[in-house]
């Protein structure tokens, strides 16, 4: 459901130690990537308000809001 161009940078989303690390880091996360279909959605990560472990994971497509470019693998 991804093209190709962002299957590389994506594999980082799927590595949950630095998602996690990076949220507590910085407070919270933002991935771009465009999916098969030519939509570009937008993932933003948070803590959780109830536990250090767990966090939120907000997936948007609509209104995007304004981003750096460079969150996007186009």
């Amino acid at each position: 459901m991804i093209v190709p161009q962002c299957h590389n940078s994506f594999q980082l989303m799927l590595d949950y130690d630095f998602v996690q690390a990076r949220v507590k880091a910085t407070g919270s996360l933002q991935y771009g990537y465009t999916k098969t279909n030519g939509e570009r959605m937008l993932i933003t990560v948070f803590p959780s308000r109830n536990s250090a472990y767990e966090t939120i994971w907000v997936f948007s497509k609509e209104d995007l809001p304004q981003v750096e470019e460079e969150l996007f693998d186009d």
